[in-house]
């Protein structure tokens, strides 16, 4: 499955440039700071949630007047206290992303600057992750881990973003972006009457340039 999104967002990109080739176009590149959440419920017995993954992604992006595409980054990870009997430990978990997406957005000027609302699709494809406690550390690339794709974040994205002018080319574009993580992993799936929900807000700042 994860193949197929991959390869429908790389699709995208292509038919993007073509769709929209009479109309004003841009690209540019940006940064965000991230925060994933998951909370489990379950009618039966109580959860202990994760605490969310944080960090930050860098991305480059081509925009064509009502879709933007994306491609980058994202690093982030969280850390988990473990009970070891007579003394508790830390793990630290850091995983590293290639993340894409695909965003519709209808801009509106607003005199001084343009507003738009977006809606897309993220997708964030664990490449490796590092796990840490006391001295000892690990990484794992993902052809290492058999399940790995549960790890990965399919998030339907909405929110909103504005174009500040510095010249007639050069723009500053600071966005907000919320969405609702739909990936989930087998064990989840495999938990009967488990009701699971993740989310991941995000806040980026990007300079882009007008052809």
């Amino acid at each position: 499955m994860q193949k197929k999104i991959v390869l429908m967002l790389l699709i995208t990109v292509f038919a993007v440039g073509g769709a929209f080739a009479q109309v004003g176009m841009s690209a540019g590149v940006g940064g965000n700071f991230g925060v994933h959440m998951t909370s489990y419920s379950h009618p039966d017995a109580d959860f202990d949630n994760p605490k969310p993954i944080v960090g930050v992604g860098f991305n480059a992006f081509f925009d064509a007047t009502y879709v933007m595409v994306k491609a980058g980054m994202f690093i982030g990870g969280n850390s988990e206290e473990f009970d070891m009997g007579n003394k508790k430990q830390t793990m630290n978990i850091t995983g590293t992303y290639l993340s894409l997406g695909v965003l519709g957005k209808y801009p509106v000027d607003m005199g001084g600057f343009t507003l738009f609302p977006m809606l897309g699709f993220e997708y964030n494809m664990l490449l490796s992750m590092k796990m840490s406690m006391g001295d000892d550390s690990e990484t794992f690339k993902r052809a290492d881990q058999d399940n790995a794709s549960d790890s990965d974040m399919l998030i339907l994205q909405l929110g909103v973003g504005a174009d500040f002018n510095l010249t007639d080319k050069i723009y500053v574009r600071p966005n907000l972006l919320w969405g609702i993580d739909l990936n989930r992993s087998k064990g989840e799936k495999d938990t009967k009457d488990l009701r699971t929900f993740k989310h991941k807000l995000d806040f980026g700042l990007a300079v882009g340039f007008r052809f």
